[in-house]
């Protein structure tokens, strides 16, 4: 397994020449950049031209990163030649179906000739409820598969993001790559950090992830108060005061859910994935301290169980929101996370208006929201200590 990045700024182009030594019909290139590489047909095309054999997947993102360092508008090739593994893909583009179970359960379909051992997700964050979307892959019976991946977002404007799957750019749709063989192997662990702010709420009328009204007031209202002035700021300021949701499921974790979308009429506000009637909220907050301490442990989580890297990669799925709260020392999360890794190991990723991730290994795959997810991705590493 090799891999390598490339760098690409938004008006100085290539760090590096990109390298056709590295195509391969078992290679993979995922790209993370600003939302403005939406008309960039140019910069696709330079890696079309050169990764002609590889399978091409990416999306925008409210900022990227690779290792410590943040650009914001940059674009990021990763490029990761498999040695022992095929990677397939299905995407599904331009299609505003409401219901996103059935669009999970068709991407899957498609890739389910065999069980992969990993499926890696990107989606539209602004349009696609990121958690109907994964039931409905989860409908497919993926018993011993590691679902992870993200949300695409364009950081706090929630206006426009794109997805990238082999020559074609869309605004809707998802994308799945599936790795086939026996020699991947897959590790997510999951980095919160946020602290209770105020009571605890009955969610009395919901809709999917719409919600309408908390213990019979309206939703948009009880936020407001909260908040004060800066209720103003909605719906970007929502995602630096994430709603904890206690659904009462068995066998499901409390989980958090950050704001889309506000509606003034009906006083409602929908979430990046569903809320449901019954359910025990709070509000909740982060500051800098509690969301490195998050991060790291994720990290060291990561490190516990790799003693020894000496290849591979991290792809990280980082929620907007924290990058919000942490705001001009977000690096310092970064710095957290490297520092408790083994240098070897890059690290690249985005960030992301949702996550797919498996919080404990006795859970499967939850869409979570205001987290950093950590997955590592090693082929023929040998054994785990």
């Amino acid at each position: 397994m090799i891999t390598q990045q490339f760098l690409h700024h938004y008006l100085e182009g290539w760090n590096q020449p990109l390298d056709s030594n590295l195509d391969s019909e078992s290679t993979l290139v995922i790209l993370f950049g600003s939302s403005k590489y939406f008309g960039r047909r140019d910069v696709f095309k330079e890696l079309e031209c050169v990764f002609l054999k590889s399978t091409i997947v990416g999306c925008s993102g409210g900022g990227v990163f690779l290792n410590d360092e943040i650009w914001d508008d940059a674009l990021i090739a990763t490029v990761v030649r498999f040695d022992q593994t095929s990677v397939r893909h299905s995407a599904l583009f331009n299609n505003r179906e409401s219901d996103a179970a059935q669009l999970g359960a068709t991407l899957i379909h498609l890739l389910k000739d065999e069980e992969p051992a990993g499926l890696f997700i990107l989606g539209d964050g602004l349009k696609t409820n990121g958690e109907s979307l994964l039931h409905g892959m989860q409908s497919e019976s993926l018993h011993n598969t590691l679902i992870w991946g993200g949300m695409a977002g364009d950081g706090t404007n929630f206006q426009r993001n794109w997805l990238y799957c082999n020559g074609e750019t869309t605004k809707h749709g998802v994308i799945a790559v599936g790795f086939y063989g026996d020699q991947i192997e897959f590790r997510t662990r999951v980095g919160g950090g946020w602290k209770n702010f105020g009571p605890q709420h009955k969610v009395t009328d919901s809709d999917g992830s719409r919600v309408f009204a908390l213990d019979d007031r309206p939703m948009l209202d009880i936020y407001s108060e909260y908040l004060g002035k800066l209720s103003g700021e909605l719906p970007a300021i929502g995602a630096r005061y994430p709603l904890r949701v206690d659904s009462g499921e068995v066998g499901r974790s409390d989980y958090l859910r950050s704001v889309l979308e506000i509606d003034e009429k009906t006083r409602s506000m929908r979430f990046a994935g569903d809320v449901p009637n019954g359910a025990i909220v709070q509000m909740m907050r982060g500051d800098l301290r509690s969301l490195l301490l998050g991060a790291s442990s994720a990290a060291l989580d990561v490190a516990k169980e790799y003693t020894s890297m000496d290849e591979g990669i991290v792809i990280a799925c980082n929620c907007i929101g924290r990058r919000m709260v942490l705001g001009s020392q977000a690096d310092l999360e970064l710095n957290a996370i490297r520092s408790n890794m083994p240098e070897a190991i890059p690290m690249v990723g985005f960030y992301s208006l949702g996550e797919f991730a498996q919080p404990d290994e006795s859970i499967p795959c939850e869409f979570l929201n205001e987290t950093i997810t950590l997955t590592t991705m090693i082929e023929n590493y040998g054994s785990v200590d």
